[in-house]
């Protein structure tokens, strides 16, 4: 169906599921065509984006037209091939501050105009920047670049060049908003190419179209998405499939709001946009905050700057915890609450970067480096931030155990060279385990950003004014058993697995080329030219997101040996890894699958379940298993666990949670509030996975009861006899999965995990039990 040229909607398409797509089909009885499309305005500030649509729609011109904060979006109605056509004009600030937030609101099948100045270079003009921008985030949409102020000079850039590079360029026009020259040419432009868009003749259902209707009339900036389910209901749309194909359209459209497909925002409320970008912008632009504050603001800031009638103080919150999803900003520990916008930081890197002695060092550079990146990590590491150091483009962090601090790391972006340098300091046994931490954040962020090209690289050891290395390229030529790299220049041989010892174990390595060897295809070695992060971004792991949270679990895999092939011809490297290929997957039988579920209701006492997940995830990286093994599962309700439990087929279930002794385990409702389980209705779902399911561990007070009836379908289960505090089921659940980890059975790992709450000097170690079938 990828070619199709059927007038169907691509949301319904990409599902690629013909019962889908024939009961769409049945829906058409009742149609008509969209219609309607979406114009994309960006480029830097002051270019004269907000000009060109005064001229476009009004012809109008004001010599002292304001810049755009933050993001304008209105309505063009055109007559495209006599057909009436609504256009949906956004039209984006084009400061750096506002760049972050870009990235959430460019979309696909859309028309994009690349507004440039025709009195500034192609560099200042950041041409590529944006044109790169638009391939990540809007795929294929066409392009049409207009330079802007040709009254002061004609536009000088490549047009050959980029025309080559970037084939989704469908013109190139100079304008004058002052003089009103070009604006003809580029209005037609514009209409030849949303003429050209198939997705405007699409046909769209009517009772979609009354639900559409419904949401642009309703006086509310926002509706929950319970809300907007119960309408679908209303028009006789009670299919799951057709309404998020509604909503995704919608989205694409510009007029909601809903990141369906978006790992961090995918269940959040159905928005209208302009009430969330309003209010984000008015918080980015505002003075204080950009120069007194450096990004620091309280509650009492939210009520200075925002409309009191449109952002009344009971939807601060919720205001806050949106900036907080789009990783804008994060909590600081002070009381009364404030927070930190980190794209306000201040752009001078402060004097106390300085690390002491011996470091281990890597980069990442990108085809294109968004804005965001750097920012997104302050957030997402925040906790770890050292001495409060922070600036724009960069951040000191640093490594703890047992409340001391064993390393001290610099990361910073160069905007201009796109790069990203990660440099660590302190221990030398725990800068390993510090960099995979840092690269599951990094990891994290870039599996977001869509077609995203990144290569990382590591310095020639003591030659740090030496081009670095390819990391990927060293190993792949691991796997295939070559020892040694040599260095012309420099006149030495670098010693390969040394070299990568210092970043990653053994273990780990193998199973990276593992991925890129049985995965899809073989880039690693077919063609180093093209390496990003798909070693890292693909893999065994399972997503299941609830609405009202996220549910993830990870898998773990064993470590093969190290069966690397004798060759010394690259020209002959393929063909030499074939056999390689077919051994390993021989080997790569997986290791115990750990689901694990976490429920914190809103109307229970708060649980720290989001250290336990970050103690456990590093006791194992200590052990040597790689990236994000392990990920927490929050907001579960009872048809969640049998949903993840069906897709992931897990041999280890973790609870962690509050429990109710006979009563149960606590769960969530459909509204995020309490809800009891008992350990028979449990064990019964259970006893259905019994083929699999080898050990129950129920890391909750009073849970030994329900531990009780589980124990007559599964082999192994934990529960706790009494109360347990935080740190005790911390303690235990680490020393357990460290175990795992390392390969133990069930009884040791129980008697480890005892142990490790003993150790710590709490006296709860006999509060677990471990009851077998």
């Amino acid at each position: 169906m990828s070619n199709n040229l059927l007038a169907i909607s691509p949301e319904v398409l990409d599902s690629k599921d013909a019962a889908k797509i024939f009961n769409y089909f049945r829906l058409l009885h009742k149609s008509r065509p969209l219609h309607e499309a979406k114009l994309l305005l960006i480029g830097q500030g002051s270019v004269g984006k907000t000009s060109l649509i005064e001229r476009l729609l009004r012809n109008k011109f004001d010599k002292n037209q304001p810049q755009t904060d933050g993001l304008n979006v209105e309505t063009w109605n055109v007559k495209i091939n006599a057909n009436d056509i609504r256009l949906n004009v956004w039209d984006f600030g084009g400061q750096e501050i506002y760049h972050a937030t870009h990235q959430f609101f460019l979309t696909k099948r859309s028309l994009y105009l690349l507004v440039c100045n025709c009195r500034t270079s192609e560099e200042e003009n950041r041409i590529e920047y944006w044109l790169k921008l638009i391939e990540s985030f809007g795929g294929q949409s066409p392009v049409i670049i207009v330079g802007n102020k040709k009254d002061e000079q004609p536009l000088d850039i490549n047009r050959k060049a980029l025309r080559e590079k970037y084939p989704n360029i469908q013109d190139i026009i100079e304008t004058s908003c002052q003089d009103n020259i070009g604006i003809d040419d580029l209005r037609t432009a514009i209409i030849k190419q949303v003429g050209n868009l198939k997705e405007v003749y699409d046909l769209i259902p009517l009772s979609w179209f009354e639900v559409k209707q419904q949401l642009e009339s309703m006086p509310e900036d926002f509706i929950t998405h319970s809300r907007y389910l119960s309408i679908c209901n209303e028009n006789k749309i009670p299919e799951e499939h057709n309404q998020e194909q509604l909503i995704d359209l919608l989205h694409r459209l510009g007029l909601v709001l809903s990141f369906r497909d978006h790992p961090i925002l995918k269940d959040t409320n159905v928005l209208k946009p302009q009430w969330v970008t309003e209010g984000i912008y008015a918080m980015l632009s505002d003075e204080i905050l950009k120069t007194k504050t450096k990004g620091v603001f309280t509650s009492s800031d939210l009520t200075r700057i925002l409309d009191p009638e449109r952002y009344p103080t009971k939807r601060h919150s919720y205001l806050i915890g949106l900036m907080k999803e789009f990783e804008l900003c994060f909590e600081l520990d002070y009381r009364p609450p404030q927070f930190l916008i980190a794209g306000l930081l201040p752009k001078d890197q402060p004097d106390e970067t300085r690390l002491q002695g011996e470091t281990l060092e890597f980069q990442y550079h990108y085809r294109v480096l968004p804005e965001s990146i750097i920012s997104r990590f302050i957030v997402l590491t925040h906790e770890k931030i050292h001495n409060q150091i922070y600036w724009r483009s960069g951040v000191m962090l640093h490594y703890k155990e047992n409340n001391e601090i064993y390393n001290i790391t610099r990361i910073k972006a160069d905007s201009e060279d796109k790069k990203i340098f990660i440099t660590i300091s302190g221990r030398k046994e725990t800068r390993r385990l510090f960099l995979g931490i840092l690269r599951d954040t990094f990891k994290r962020i870039h599996s977001s950003l869509p077609n995203l090209e990144i290569t990382k690289w590591v310095p020639v050891p003591n030659h740090l004014q030496h081009p670095p290395l390819d990391y990927q390229e060293l190993l792949g030529l691991e796997a295939m058993g070559i020892q040694d790299y040599p260095i012309g220049k420099l006149n030495i041989t670098i010693n390969i697995r040394q070299l990568l010892d210092g970043y990653e174990s053994l273990e780990l390595r193998q199973k990276v080329i593992r991925v890129d060897y049985i995965g899809d295809d073989i880039s690693s070695i077919e063609d180093r030219r093209s390496r990003n992060e798909k070693a890292e971004s693909r893999g065994n792991t399972y997503n299941f997101y609830a609405p009202t949270g996220q549910m993830i679990a990870g898998d773990l895999k064993t470590q093969g040996t190290n069966t690397g092939i004798q060759n010394t011809s690259l020209n002959q490297n393929v063909e030499s890894a074939s056999p390689q290929i077919n051994k390993l997957k021989d080997e790569a039988t997986p290791m115990k699958t750990i689901l694990m579920l976490a429920a914190n209701p809103q109307n229970s006492v708060s649980l720290r379940l989001q250290q336990e997940e970050r103690d456990i995830k590093e006791r194992l990286r200590l052990a040597g298993y790689g990236t994000e093994p392990i990920k927490t599962a929050v907001a579960v309700r009872p048809r969640d666990i049998q949903q993840a439990m069906l897709d992931f087929k897990p041999q280890i279930i973790h609870f962690s949670g509050h429990g109710a002794d006979e009563d149960g385990l606590v769960f969530e409702d459909i509204n995020g509030q309490f809800k009891l389980i008992g350990g028979e209705d449990l064990a019964d779902l259970f006893d259905i996975f019994g083929d699999r399911i080898e050990c129950v561990v129920l890391n909750a007070c009073y849970s030994e009861t329900q531990a009780e009836a589980i124990r007559q379908k599964i082999q192994y289960v934990i529960g706790m006899s009494q109360t347990i505090g935080d740190r005790a089921a911390i303690e235990f659940a680490v020393g357990f999965y460290a175990a795992i980890g390392a390969g133990e059975p069930y009884e040791f790992a129980f008697k480890l995990g005892c142990n490790a709450i003993r150790l710590a000097g709490i006296k709860e170690y006999t509060t677990p039990q471990l009851l077998k079938k």
